[in-house]
């Protein structure tokens, strides 16, 4: 991974574990699962970091190989973490789970709805909200107006009710890159 994938990688973590700190706090969540959602989401990318940057920074269709391959930087962020430190297994399945869809079609275990963590849940919306917001090679980036428009337009994937949340935090908060 070169510096520059490496900084974007990095900054895109600090943006999602902000974002979905505050979201859990406007949920009520107690201090701990607010404090345990803010550092699963510095986390959740980390295992790209280990990761061939060729396939992330390509500016084409990934082949199914390809994309089988991006899927699995859920699995070695959280092995990366094991391996480090003595993580709670809160951190460990929200950043696992981070990719999964309330409606059971994400990654890696295709968990549906409240089988899912509950960080994992907020981590997914926190975590799309930003992708969208970023340039990315194979497209602009959108506005925070067209990024909620278009997760709107795929309500499935996200807990209805974390995202009506959700929705008001980034209404009243001043979004920066």
């Amino acid at each position: 991974m070169n510096i520059k994938g490496t900084y974007e990688i990095i900054q895109h973590n600090i943006r999602v574990s902000k974002l979905a700190e505050k979201v859990a706090y406007s949920m009520g969540l107690d201090e701990e699962t607010c404090q345990s959602v803010a550092v699963s989401g510095l986390f959740i990318d980390m295992g790209k970091l280990s990761m061939d940057n060729e396939v992330f920074g390509s500016s084409r269709d990934l082949t199914n190989d390809e994309y089988e391959y991006v899927k699995q930087h859920t699995t070695k962020s959280t092995q990366m973490l094991i391996q480090a430190s003595h993580v709670s297994n809160e951190v460990l399945s929200s950043i696992m789970h981070h990719h999964e869809n309330y409606d059971g079609s994400g990654y890696p275990d295709k968990l549906k709805g409240e089988l899912i963590p509950l960080g994992a849940r907020i981590l997914k919306i926190c975590d799309v909200f930003y992708a969208l917001l970023e340039k990315r090679p194979f497209r602009e980036d959108y506005s925070k107006k067209e990024a909620i428009l278009i997760m709107s337009k795929e309500a499935d994937q996200f807990d209805p009710k974390i995202m009506t949340v959700f929705k008001e935090v980034v209404s009243t908060t001043r979004i920066n890159f």
